[in-house]
């Protein structure tokens, strides 16, 4: 009997666990185009799943802006619509503080 093409079980290929949130963010850009407001629904060490309501064409890096004004740079890893997968390019302030 040939095995199944898709195991019932996922595998996880994240490097860092996620951890869920809801955060209000703005994205900002380097070409100084009007920033759009985003929601993060989860976050890691190496990156953070966001959603937005524009259909603006995103360029392949960006900054999130987090409360109370934490920026961090981020890399476009993958977009489905509305769901963007971004990348940190940064240390967090957090980590390099040991906090994390």
């Amino acid at each position: 009997m040939p095995l199944p093409r898709f195991s019932s079980f996922p595998f996880e290929r994240r490097r860092s666990s996620r951890e869920p949130t809801h955060q209000t963010v703005r994205l900002t850009f380097d070409d100084r185009s009007p920033w759009i407001r985003g929601i993060v629904y989860n976050i890691s060490v190496g990156g953070a799943c966001v959603g937005i309501s524009s259909s603006k064409v995103l360029p392949d890096e960006f900054i999130l802006i987090f409360p109370p004004n934490k920026p961090r740079r981020c890399r476009l890893v993958w977009r489905e619509r509305e769901r963007l997968g971004v990348e940190f390019l940064d240390v967090s302030p957090d980590t390099a503080a040991g906090d994390c």
